[in-house]
């Protein structure tokens, strides 16, 4: 009898406060996650937590403050250095609209992580947050695991409400999971922080075994890349955290840049015949993408201009209806260099390298940086393994992931950082 008003009371109680945005994001986020591309309209979740936020906090930052920020400085470097792009796009279609798509994600994005940076919740607001991520990701890998259950099948009304014609299954292995599999990191932060380190635990445990039965390699590389570096972080405090993971990133770039191009994929399809198709075309994509390189390196091909490069449509020695280069790279960083060349490289590594910074200035416990690190890691495998760098539900999730984990441990950072 009392259920009701007690949950009511529980809710209201959650929600009401300074932060609620970042609560409510908290909580429902993860339960988006599973919806994979069908969460691109929760992108405008963004300016709205950006509106609320500077609503109620009208004095807190000079303006002066606001803007001395590297990471904003080189975000907005990075969204010029698009726009300018299109001067000397292949494809300026293309690159006009996903600028003025993209581009808007990541202005008001840029701003949101700022302003959330410089507004960190109170004690009480921090628990709510912690509170509401742990009910939001125990929702979503209940409601994922139920689709493990029954093959793939949500209840018909849900399934046809959240699909146009494809199956639900294959949006939740592929979008869905991936962001799942980097938001376990939040929930564990948000755990470690209540002194809740067992049911952290537990709680990588329960995604990796959910994912581990989804045919969805990505996402399941992801959050065993995450699990790993949380090992190695909680081991390896300070700088030498710092250089493992700065290791672990010049590796990644060297099998792309260095081991994939001498890579012979029909002699690897002759000696391992089982290799998944899906696994050489991939390599295929890469090394193509790599010869094209040279060609612009300094400028790029523009803004989404990838698969609008000379022979990207031609078809592969693999089977016929494979082409060289499908609508993007499959890797962000190489993406970066092919459509924004060595500048737009320089840029996302050098927000890469400021995000480090700023994770080993953290004034917190060595597992809070380690799951935070774990974060970083899970994201950088997600966009080194498969998806487009401007993607809009890409674009979108790691924002408000990154807005997240900025709540969570943001607010603690030295003085100096």
């Amino acid at each position: 009898m009392n259920g009701l008003p007690r949950m009511t009371s529980f809710f209201r109680t959650l929600f009401l406060g300074s932060h609620a945005p970042l609560v409510f994001l908290a909580f429902f986020l993860p339960i988006l996650c599973i919806l994979g591309a069908r969460m691109v309209p929760f992108g405008a979740f963004i300016p709205i937590v950006l509106w609320v936020i500077i609503k109620q906090h009208r004095s807190f930052l000079p303006f002066q403050r606001f803007i001395a920020s590297p990471f904003l400085i080189l975000g907005l470097a990075m969204v010029a250095w698009g726009w300018a792009s299109l001067g000397w796009s292949i494809a300026p279609d293309d690159s006009s609209s996903t600028m003025t798509r993209v581009g808007s994600m990541l202005i008001f994005g840029l701003l949101a992580l700022r302003v959330v940076t410089l507004t960190p919740p109170d004690e009480e607001g921090h628990r709510r947050i912690c509170r509401a991520l742990t009910i939001g990701m125990g929702a979503a890998l209940f409601f994922t695991l139920t689709a493990l259950l029954f093959h793939g099948g949500m209840p018909a009304l849900l399934n046809h409400l959240l699909s146009t014609g494809d199956d639900f299954r294959l949006i939740l292995l592929k979008q869905g999971n991936l962001l799942l599999a980097i938001l376990i990191w939040p929930l564990v932060i948000a755990l470690l922080l209540q002194g809740k380190e067992k049911l952290a635990h537990a709680a990588v445990a329960a995604a990796i075994g959910v994912l581990a039965f989804m045919p969805s390699s990505t996402a399941l590389v992801a959050v065993l890349t995450g699990t790993v570096t949380y090992g190695f972080c909680r081991i390896l405090q300070g700088k030498k955290a710092v250089a493992f993971i700065t290791a672990c990133i010049i590796a990644a770039m060297l099998v792309i840049f260095i081991a994939i191009p001498k890579v012979n994929v029909r002699e690897l399809r002759a000696a391992a015949p089982m290799t998944a198709v899906s696994l050489l075309h991939r390599i295929h994509i890469w090394q193509f993408c790599i010869t094209k390189l040279d060609e612009k390196p300094l400028q790029g091909w523009g803004i989404k201009a990838s698969d609008s490069i000379p022979g990207a449509h031609d078809r592969t020695a693999l089977s016929h209806r494979l082409v060289q280069l499908p609508l993007h790279p499959h890797n962000n960083v190489l993406q970066a260099w092919l459509e924004l060349g060595l500048i737009g490289l320089a840029l996302c590594l050098a927000m890469i390298a400021l995000m480090i910074k700023r994770i080993h200035e953290l004034a917190q416990p060595a597992a809070i940086k380690a799951a935070t690190y774990a974060t970083l890691i899970a994201a950088l495998t997600g966009g080194f393994a498969g998806y487009g760098l401007w993607q809009s539900w890409w674009v979108n999730g790691l924002i408000l992931i990154a807005m997240l984990v900025i709540a969570l441990v943001g607010g603690n950072q030295r003085k100096s950082a």
